[in-house]
């Protein structure tokens, strides 16, 4: 079921979706004190193994420093080269392309070419800026801001769901992608949060809006949630989840069908399934334009042996391949919807299923303008075995 009994009207103009200056605020006020989902720690889980990429503007690299992971601004205090310059790898030591100095992990040189060039050296001073790193399950997640909430307080009551998710052990990783965008980074956020879309984006692969009345949203202090069972009329979807079901029982894991869909303020975005978990996250990088970072993990076999660890691998691949499929089809729409907005003389309008859009336009809204948002939680009818103990969410807000 649907909260809201009417249509909506959008928090934000259409200008929130183009405007230079708007998106400047955003950084300032929205993402600066997020955190930001950049790799896995399977990723860089050995001695030396790295990822380099740009957040907010930021060139940062993540590097395992003897089984500490770490995140440096990537940019040389000598200089300024970019020191890593892949997108991943592994390396002996943080070093400099350009002059060859070293870095440790406290982002400190530690051999320094022709020293005697510099008399009286401040290693204090002549250092790589350090950012938090914080884990949930196998997701590394970095804050740019000194100041903020913990990974924990960032995602609410939600943190051991999701860590539960993405542990290693119960689920391994599958797939890793990026895939940029032309559009501002609210329009993919948005395109996730509403299944109102599916027929005509994605018609040969989810095919149909499951509609409301199979569908449950939540809303959190921390984002919004979305729960449903998949009705998939079609022949080619019913075998599909026949083969799903039969996959489940070689790897000793009950099939229920559900499907569960969580955002998290502002841009983190995570579905779960009996036999996958997806992470992704949309970064800005201008007003009209964005990447986005998707992770999935599979499902593990409960009594792993040479079989069911095959079958394990099989389906992963093949999830991954779907999911890919998916987010290439919403791509591929979002520029039309992007020179939309840069042309609109006014806002739109928001279906009742649209309401978690509403969610996340008021709380970029409120932030953004500086307005203070106080809490008041209720409870919401819940299955006693449901893992979303979500409450329902009502804000009062104060200038």
């Amino acid at each position: 079921m649907y909260q809201t009994p009417v249509a909506l009207e959008p928090p934000l103009p259409p200008q929130a979706y183009c405007d230079a200056e708007f998106a400047e605020r955003e950084r300032q006020q929205v993402f600066l004190p997020a955190w930001h989902l950049v790799t896995t720690h399977s990723a860089v889980a050995k001695h030396g193994e790295f990822v380099a990429l740009e957040v907010l503007g930021v060139p940062v690299v993540v590097r395992n420093f003897d089984g500490e992971l770490v995140a440096l601004r990537n940019v040389c205090a000598h200089r300024q080269s970019i020191i890593a310059r892949k997108p991943s790898g592994c390396s002996p030591t943080l070093k400099c392309p350009y002059h060859g100095w070293e870095y440790g992990s406290d982002g400190k040189t530690r051999k320094l070419p022709g020293a005697t060039n510099f008399p009286k050296f401040k290693h204090d001073e002549y250092c790589l800026d350090k950012f938090l790193v914080e884990q949930c399950g196998d997701l590394v997640f970095i804050r740019l801001s000194e100041t903020g909430p913990s990974l924990r307080e960032w995602f609410g009551e939600r943190f051991d769901l999701f860590a539960g998710w993405f542990s290693t052990g119960k689920y391994a990783q599958s797939m890793s992608c990026r895939f940029d965008m032309a559009a501002n980074w609210k329009i993919p956020v948005e395109g996730s949060l509403e299944s109102y879309h599916i027929p005509c984006v994605h018609p040969q692969t989810f095919h149909e809006d499951p509609g409301e009345k199979p569908s449950t949203h939540f809303f959190y202090p921390t984002g919004t949630a979305f729960q449903t069972i998949f009705l998939a009329p079609r022949w080619i979807d019913s075998r599909l989840r026949d083969v799903e079901r039969i996959v489940l029982g070689i790897l000793g894991i009950r099939y229920t069908g559900d499907y569960d869909h969580h955002h998290v303020f502002p841009h983190l975005l995570i579905s779960h399934t009996d036999s996958l978990s997806v992470a992704q996250v949309v970064i800005p990088v201008d007003a009209t334009h964005c990447y986005t970072l998707a992770m999935q993990y599979g499902i593990e076999p409960v009594k792993p042996n040479f079989f069911s660890t095959r079958v394990a691998r099989r389906w992963g691949k093949f999830t991954a391949w779907l999911t890919r499929t998916i987010l290439a089809e919403d791509r591929d729409i979002f520029p039309a919807v992007q020179a939309g907005v840069q042309g609109a003389r006014k806002p739109g309008i928001l279906g009742r299923c649209e309401e978690r859009l509403h969610a996340l336009q008021k709380y970029v809204h409120d932030r953004v303008h500086g307005i203070v948002v106080t809490q008041v939680v209720e409870p919401t009818t819940l299955p006693s075995d449901s893992p979303l103990q979500a409450p329902c969410l009502s804000e009062v807000a104060h200038d």
